[in-house]
């Protein structure tokens, strides 16, 4: 499944999807990618939340030159994704992408 969403960030954390969660398959891996992100040089920490157990995933972080990460072994449950802006003071915007196994 891929899940796709307009994009912005500046010094507040932001979880996708705002509204909801993706439902995705235990055992299974997850890639999230930015694209077309409004200039270089930025960098985000990223993690998957877990709606069910209220737990995160290790921070991976992706930057303008490595723009995606994978998360391997996740458990069954409903995700979201929680981006935070490296670099105080800036603010950026494009797409954010998960491809998921879909928990259904």
């Amino acid at each position: 499944m891929l899940y796709t969403s307009p994009f912005s960030i500046s010094g507040t954390p932001k979880f996708y999807p705002s509204n909801g969660s993706l439902p995705v398959t235990g055992g299974t891996s997850a890639t999230v990618q930015f694209g077309d992100i409004s200039g270089s040089g930025w960098s985000f920490g990223v993690q998957l939340y877990n709606v069910n157990t209220d737990n995160y995933t290790p921070v991976h972080v992706v930057t303008s030159s490595n723009p995606s990460t994978t998360f391997t072994d996740l458990v069954d449950g409903n995700f979201k994704i929680y981006v935070v802006n490296n670099q105080p003071g800036t603010s950026w915007s494009g797409t954010i992408y998960m491809l998921y196994t879909y928990l259904g």
